[in-house]
């Protein structure tokens, strides 16, 4: 269910404030562009990418970052309370509802967007709101174990639903936010491998041109194709040596969908290059599919810098077009690391690799080596 949150999440930070934003209902209208200046110019705070292994950094940034979501949360709500005509107004507190959620407040959001839209049944924003409400109706499946009880749980999914459907109906087949909404459904807690898949497929009937369509066309393809042969052939960004499974033929492949702008990516480096140093020599091979930004945007010259600086010694396909990329986005690829790993004969043996090579890597080795049945 975590998962669902990549579609929410956005780093934001708030600089000092030099205005005093406590002052009364009755400003002027300039002070509303003021604290809308304010509002827009919190920006995220500066990370250090060489200390993401630091423990106590990335806890005080987390801590930084988290301190700055809840005041610019406060000074838009206060900018609603002050003008709630303005044009903006709307928008300044979707956006705090989205951090809100971020912060996991979704029981804040379900508040304040149900009294909106007692307050204001006619308002030309309502399906924004609508919108807000189903989202925070679905984080709030993700109930932690020791909280709700079962049927809690189901009346918050029922909720969910209700409210996901309310949106799709209200805001055309066009409206590919939709899709967004189905897509958070389908990774809620409460849902069962079969209700995913049919809302999978139903995502695919009913927003065929969307994006969020390709992505679970891909996620059906992980299970679908498992024992099948695996196709991925590229230039290694690095050497620019021609790769393929093919010509890997006989060796395991563990492929590592990451990007050198993920943390959790970058933090399990270490383990694999300690599982490639220990069975590169018994016929395992590596490969990296790199989700970062394009040539353009400098991503090239990250992928390599960081392979340089860190020692990593496997080959790296460079896509070059973050989370649009093909052949990721291919195989519904919407979170990683993602690890994927094919047996000696070429064929995909599991899409869900992630944490458990140790156990994978070994068991595949025994399994093309076992000597043939006499």
């Amino acid at each position: 269910m975590r998962r669902i949150l990549i579609l929410l999440s956005c780093l934001i930070a708030m600089p000092a404030i030099a205005s005093d934003i406590n002052t009364p209902a009755t400003a002027p209208a300039d002070d509303a562009e003021i604290m809308l200046q304010q509002i827009e110019s919190i920006e995220a705070p500066d990370f250090d990418q060489s200390r993401r292994n630091d423990p106590q950094y990335m806890k005080n940034y987390r801590a930084k970052r988290l301190d700055g979501l809840r005041k610019k949360s406060e000074l838009e709500k206060q900018f609603y309370t002050r003008f709630p005509d303005h044009p903006k107004s709307v928008s300044v507190m979707d956006d705090r509802w989205f951090q809100l959620l971020d912060d996991n407040k979704n029981d804040v959001v379900a508040t304040e967007t149900a009294d909106f839209l007692a307050a204001h049944p006619n308002s030309p924003d309502r399906l924004e709101v609508i919108r807000a409400r189903a989202v925070s109706a679905i984080v709030a499946m993700d109930a932690d174990p020791a909280a709700p009880n079962i049927l809690a749980l189901r009346a918050t999914a029922a909720q969910a639903g209700s409210l996901t459907e309310e949106f799709i109906k209200a805001a055309g087949k066009d409206d590919q936010r939709g899709a967004e909404l189905l897509f958070m459904m389908s990774g809620a807690d409460a849902e069962s491998p079969a209700q995913k898949a049919e809302i999978y497929h139903r995502i695919i009937a009913q927003y065929p041109n969307s994006s969020m369509a390709k992505t679970v066309t891909g996620v059906l393809r992980q299970t679908a194709e498992i024992g099948k042969p695996f196709d991925l052939a590229f230039n290694d960004a690095i050497s620019g040596k021609a790769i393929s499974i093919q010509s890997l033929h006989g060796k395991i492949v563990v492929v590592d969908f990451w990007a050198t702008w993920c943390g959790p990516c970058v933090g399990e480096i270490p383990h694999l290059k300690e599982l490639y140093a220990q069975y590169k020599n018994k016929g395992v091979e590596f490969i990296g599919v790199s989700l970062d930004q394009s040539q353009e945007m400098g991503g090239l010259d990250k992928l390599k810098a960081f392979v340089k600086e860190n020692q990593v010694d496997w080959p790296q396909d460079f896509q070059g077009n973050f989370w649009q990329s093909e052949f990721s986005s291919g195989w519904g690829i919407y979170s990683i690391p993602s690890v994927f790993i094919i047996d000696s004969q070429g064929k995909l043996f599991s899409t869900e690799a992630r944490g458990k090579l140790d156990q994978l890597i070994p068991e595949l080795i025994a399994k093309r080596d076992k000597p043939p049945a006499s």
